[in-house]
């Protein structure tokens, strides 16, 4: 049973080190990607582009010839003709919207102080227009963002609105919003990560979003459009307000992944450790019999159904293997003849001279 479970924990912790392994590199790539992308403004980037050798080193659209593709990152001023607005105030406009609605307890302060959030996922909604534009502020110059509602903006949200509407407490939930608080005081001063939300005393409606005029750095795959002389993004990947952003945010998810490989490889080693002993003492088991089968001179022979006949004449145990001289009987096993007090056959009663011993390989 144990090494039944210490070959699961190795081939779970090999499983593991693969698999995170595989992320690593995928991490990695990213990073390498990212890092080695520059950040242009539509202006300097279609300057670059009217290079020949800059436009050779671009992926040609094998549909439209006029289009070459690459990614990078493109920064700007939002601007839109078609904003939405938002869903709480009604007027703010935007071009990227997350709202949510989410229950307010008695101790979330305390809980949001100690960096824990809790927005339903269940109750968030994402909206955005069909498009927008990156422009850039020097010159009347921009590059189209096409809508990607999974894209991540995590960097690039601000606060937009929140309404807030509470509940008219019993006598016995008041208590337990004292009661509530002192339990998380206490998690506080002991520093524990357990978290009690308290009591349910209200609604909340949240919205984070990007305004139009903000300044705004796009990263994905930039097609340009050598006909028009244009630029766009059909599928931005991240919105961010400065590179370094995404640079750190990768760097420390490599950080995470090579601390989660730490982690696993303790119970590799130590269960390798304990199965290769297991795999020694059975070697050492299994070669310990053999040398006793092989400095044993009768294995063989013990092996083997004798007929009575074949047996020694004293104990009628053993085979025979012993020749007395000089009346050359083969009757005895050396066992017996060793423990002979007298040494006489016991076929013809002469006495014994000397003996041969007979070897079965």
């Amino acid at each position: 049973m144990e090494i039944a479970l210490a070959s699961f924990l190795n081939i779970a912790s090999v499983c593991g080190l693969g698999y995170l392994n595989a992320c690593l590199k995928k991490e990695r790539l990213k990073l390498s990607e990212i890092e080695g992308a520059k950040v242009y403004s539509p202006s300097r980037l279609l300057s670059h582009l009217t290079r020949p050798e800059f436009l050779a080193k671009l992926t040609r659209n094998p549909e439209n010839p006029d289009e070459f593709s690459f990614k990078t990152f493109i920064e700007g001023y939002v601007n839109s003709t078609n904003p939405i607005k938002s869903l709480i105030d009604g007027k703010t406009k935007l071009v990227h919207s997350l709202y949510f609605k989410d229950e307010i307890y008695s101790n979330d302060t305390l809980a949001k102080a100690r960096g824990f959030l809790f927005p339903n996922n269940e109750s968030m909604e994402i909206r955005a227009p069909l498009f927008f534009n990156l422009k850039d502020p020097n010159r009347n110059i921009s590059c189209n963002i096409h809508r990607n509602l999974a894209v991540d903006a995590k960097y690039a949200l601000e606060k937009i609105a929140e309404s807030r509407e509470y509940k008219r407490l019993n006598w016995f939930e008041k208590i337990l919003v004292y009661v509530g608080l002192l339990i998380e005081l206490v998690a506080l001063v002991t520093r524990t990560t357990f978290v009690f939300r308290g009591v349910k005393i209200g609604w909340t409606e949240n919205e984070f979003g990007i305004m139009l005029g903000t300044a705004l750095t796009a990263y994905g795959e930039v097609i340009y459009n050598l006909k028009e002389n244009s630029l766009r993004m059909d599928r931005p990947e991240y919105y961010l307000h400065d590179k370094s952003n995404i640079v750190k945010r990768l760097k420390e998810s490599i950080y995470g992944i090579q601390g989660k490989m730490m982690l696993l490889v303790i119970p590799l080693v130590l269960t390798s450790i304990y199965l290769t002993k297991k795999a020694l003492s059975y070697y050492n088991r299994i070669r310990r019999r053999r040398m006793e089968k092989r400095f044993d001179k009768l294995w063989k022979v013990k092996s083997i159904k004798m007929k009575d006949d074949y047996k020694c004449v004293i104990c009628y145990d053993r085979p025979r293997n012993i020749i007395a001289k000089p009346c050359l009987h083969f009757s005895m096993c050396s066992t017996c003849c060793s423990r002979l007090d007298k040494k006489i056959c016991p076929i013809c009663k002469r006495n014994i001279s000397d003996h041969v011993e007979v070897f079965f390989t």
